[in-house]
């Protein structure tokens, strides 16, 4: 198993994410939505919105499995957020970074991924948009495109969060952040 490396921003990446407040708010029926959407449009057994943290991948939504958090060494979104396409593993036992990975040769035994990288409003990559197959499988340009639009709608909802609970002038959060528990009020606003 190869793991993954820092993002090149990690620090950044990860203050924005605190900052966000998603890692305080839960699950969260906007996203549930689009994973259930998600695993009936690609007839897949798992669909999931996930942050990837300083050691823990927090599973933000998923329809399919009945997860929490995934230690980030071997979660296959901490791959993701590296680069700015999509990550596609058509069979995971044959990519050498992922064929002995326990989340492949144990329970869940995952053999396909397809995982699209995810943004807050700052530019941070924070997590993704990932579909998973018990079978190895192929994924088309035209399941791409729809993968690349679920993850649009994912950075909206992000986008939308934000603007509802932060001042557009000062950055700072609002009364509605503070009442909503999506922050905390020692969190503070990301640093410029």
């Amino acid at each position: 198993m190869k793991l993954a490396g820092l993002h090149p921003d990690e620090q950044r990446r990860l203050q924005s994410l605190r900052s966000s407040g998603l890692l305080n708010s839960g699950k969260e029926e906007r996203f549930d939505r689009l994973t259930r959407l998600a695993r009936s449009l690609y007839n897949l057994p798992v669909a999931s919105i996930s942050l990837v943290g300083e050691d823990l991948l927090h599973i933000k939504s998923c329809a399919g499995l009945d997860v929490d958090t995934v230690p980030r060494d071997i979660s296959f979104c901490a791959h993701t957020i590296l680069q700015t396409d999509p990550l596609i593993v058509n069979d995971m036992q044959q990519d050498e970074r992922f064929h002995d990975n326990p989340l492949v040769i144990e329970a869940p035994f995952i053999r396909f991924y397809a995982g699209y990288p995810v943004q807050l409003p700052d530019g941070a990559t924070v997590g993704s948009f990932c579909l998973m197959d018990h079978q190895p499988r192929s994924f088309s340009a035209h399941e791409m495109q729809i993968l690349s639009d679920l993850a649009a709608i994912v950075e909206d909802e992000f986008k939308v969060l934000d603007a509802a609970t932060s001042d557009e002038l000062t950055g700072l959060f609002n009364r509605r952040g503070f009442l909503t528990g999506r922050v905390c009020p020692a969190d503070g606003p990301a640093p410029p």
